[in-house]
């Protein structure tokens, strides 16, 4: 935390961007293609996750961003989507997903939810350095042991009193 910046391993926006527009077609694009309605995409995210596809589930979750960022429900697909990827241990693409949040105008023009966000990327900087700290950066974060947890509780409460003093 000592730096305020998310971690070095994460791979660029760009980089991310640009591998997507070479990538092949994925598999569930068809499925995608049949889907015509915010709510569908939630459905068919949480059918993938249940059976344990998470790829297509997170794929679902992307896709619907893409197509409906100025729903009001927006907000809570991010929330959606860090939850799942912090379940998958993905610490990196989680602060990138409440980041990219952050520059939506339907989030950065409502304070309290704008608010939310940050303190979810503070958060999520603190288990990541922690995690990596022990080596532990595989952990899904149900799965973070007690002792961690209170690490993290303890920096994040330092973080927040320093935030709320400056």
């Amino acid at each position: 935390m000592p730096d305020g910046h998310a971690p070095e391993k994460q791979p660029s926006e760009a980089a991310a961007q640009t591998s997507e527009k070479h990538a092949p077609e994925a598999p569930w694009a068809k499925d995608f293609a049949a889907l015509t309605t915010l709510d569908a995409f939630l459905d068919y995210a949480y059918a993938a996750q249940q059976r344990g596809d998470i790829p297509r589930a997170l794929a679902a979750y992307r896709e619907a961003l893409k197509r409906y960022s100025d729903d009001p429900y927006v907000p809570y697909l991010f929330i959606d989507l860090g939850n799942l990827c912090k379940q998958q241990a993905r610490y990196a693409d989680c602060i990138e997903v409440y980041r990219r949040g952050l520059r939506l105008p339907i989030i950065a023009e409502n304070e309290a939810m704008a608010e939310e966000f940050r303190k979810n990327i503070r958060y999520l900087r603190i288990v990541y350095h922690i995690l990596e700290k022990h080596q532990a950066l595989t952990t899904p974060f149900g799965s973070i042991p007690q002792t961690y947890r209170a690490e993290i509780e303890t920096a994040y409460q330092a973080a927040q009193a320093q935030h709320h003093g400056s």
